[in-house]
């Protein structure tokens, strides 16, 4: 995001102003912010550096395409075009691991739409159930579990 009132640099303070019941917002960068003599109160600053991995404080890394970077990508968290998926692909597993824990979806699945992703999830626990029998040489509970898996699998 540019600043609102030079539209030269990157912005990295938001300030806001009500005067008289007007409301008035502006993105500024630092040199703006110097000279309308903001950086004296405490505003809040649009760099969340402080709260993002070393990775994504390097600049260098933008988007052929449109021409997103990666801070500007770690600050509002949404892509600009398609090819961005492509050009942040090798950060967006570590974004999404700090943002929600995991990097696998584990919420809720619609009953209608949901059901292919259910079957799927079954099929991942019972392997796993499966290979710790091996391992645990109960082969009797993996054949039955293997049998389990065959069949879901002739389902989908």
């Amino acid at each position: 995001m540019l600043c609102s009132k030079c539209g030269k640099h990157p912005a990295t303070i938001h300030y806001q102003e009500n005067i008289n019941g007007k409301k008035a917002e502006y993105d500024l960068c630092e040199a703006c912010a110097n000279q309308m003599k903001l950086t004296e109160f405490s505003g809040f600053s649009l760099d969340p550096l402080w709260m993002t991995p070393k990775l994504f404080r390097e600049e260098t890394d933008a988007c052929p395409f449109c021409g997103l970077t990666l801070r500007e990508f770690s600050k509002g968290a949404k892509f600009g075009c398609a090819e961005c998926y492509n050009a942040f692909s090798r950060h967006v597993p570590s974004l999404l691991k700090r943002i929600h824990g995991h990097t696998k979806h584990t919420g809720k699945i619609p009953k209608r739409a949901g059901k292919a992703l259910r079957t799927e999830n079954k099929i991942e626990e019972l392997k796993t159930e499966m290979n710790r029998a091996v391992l645990e040489q109960n082969f009797e509970l993996a054949a039955h579990l293997r049998d389990q898996i065959k069949e879901l699998e002739g389902k989908q």
